[in-house]
């Protein structure tokens, strides 16, 4: 039995597929590997060695390496996942699927997201909706807010650590 696939199970498929590169670039450690490895690399004044597609490539394996275990539950939930389940005429179902698949990045997500920062983008998204006396509710953080929460935290690390190794060189 083939399932009953229409035009928004297209334009979803297509939206998730091409968000892939970004959410790989910013939904991972990679931001933060690529930032200490270019700002190490200008340190040291070494501007063509390594070149920017080594230093991608291998900031790159190592958030990879880091981000394994995430990828490995994502991919366990996704191939318990029926393509029927994906077909349904009901786009809020698939969105909830997918948000059921996603966990896992989302836990990672809020594990390494500075509590500042989501305690700013949580104000930003809606205004003391997830803020109650000050104590952060994170249950209730969508994923745009834990998101952006997360790449404000990973670029502060980033460079952070590229500036304490510069500096036993100065």
């Amino acid at each position: 039995m083939t399932p009953n696939w229409n035009p928004e199970s297209y334009l979803l498929w297509g939206v998730a597929i091409s968000a892939v590169p970004i959410l790989v670039a910013v939904g991972t450690c990679y931001l933060k590997f690529s930032i200490v490895l270019s700002l190490l690399k200008s340190g040291f004044g070494t501007q063509q060695a390594p070149s920017a597609a080594l230093t991608t490539a291998l900031s790159l394996v190592m958030s990879l390496v880091v981000m394994e275990s995430v990828i490995t539950e994502t991919y366990a939930k996704a191939s318990a996942m029926k393509a029927s389940d994906l077909a349904v005429a009901n786009v809020g179902k698939i969105v909830g699927r997918l948000a059921e698949v996603m966990g896992p990045w989302r836990n990672f997500l809020l594990a390494h997201a500075g509590e500042r920062e989501l305690l700013v983008f949580s104000r930003l998204g809606k205004p003391a909706a997830s803020v109650d006396d000050g104590v952060l509710k994170r249950e209730d953080l969508g994923i745009p807010v834990v998101l952006g929460a997360f790449v404000v935290s990973e670029i502060k690390s980033g460079f952070l650590i590229a500036l304490f190794l510069l500096l036993h060189f100065f």
